[in-house]
């Protein structure tokens, strides 16, 4: 999942997501609380998922990764 990397690696190897938003109701995109920001990771055996860090603007970002090869 991601690039193969780490989220240790940073923005220069592992994958990320910034400006993070999330669609209300009426579809419009908002900037989600940080508190209601939760980070979950069901296979940390595989990948692995950073902080969520507040990005440039007050929008938010975090890394992710691993090196794959989990099947099943």
């Amino acid at each position: 999942m991601g690039s193969g990397h780490f989220p240790q690696e940073g923005d220069k190897r592992a994958a990320y997501f910034q400006q993070i938003k999330i669609f209300n109701s009426k579809g419009h995109a908002e900037r989600p609380l940080l508190s209601a920001l939760d980070r979950s990771v069901d296979r940390p055996d595989c990948y692995k998922a950073s902080t969520i860090y507040i990005f440039k603007k007050g929008s938010y970002m975090f890394y992710y990764g691993g090196p794959g090869g989990c099947l099943d």
